[in-house]
């Protein structure tokens, strides 16, 4: 076995080291190439998870935010109702109209 490869090592053209060599960079780029573009979309992916999230994080804060404002005025408009209701004499009519207001 040892003696066909060197058989076949002998027989090549004179000259076939530079293109053995050629064909070593060339392929040594694109697998170079290939890591780099999968290392540079990670970091790219990293860089904007990172962004969405406090992005997200910012946009869940100002929905609490509205929300307690809202609950808030929800429960000042339920406390004019039930003070006008409870002052009346026909308390549902009152009661409904401070409501509307």
């Amino acid at each position: 076995m040892i003696l066909s490869l060197w058989t076949a090592f002998r027989a090549l053209p004179r000259g076939w080291h530079y293109v053995a060599a050629g064909v070593v960079l060339a392929l040594a780029f694109f697998v170079w190439l290939k890591v780099h573009d999968q290392n540079t979309i990670k970091e790219h992916e990293q860089r904007k998870s990172a962004e969405i999230a406090t992005k997200a994080a910012a946009a869940t804060e100002a929905a609490r935010n509205a929300i307690k404002e809202n609950q808030a005025a929800i429960e000042a408009g339920n406390e004019r109702a039930r003070a006008a209701a409870s002052k009346s004499a026909d308390p549902l009519r009152d009661g409904l109209r401070e409501l509307r207001k």
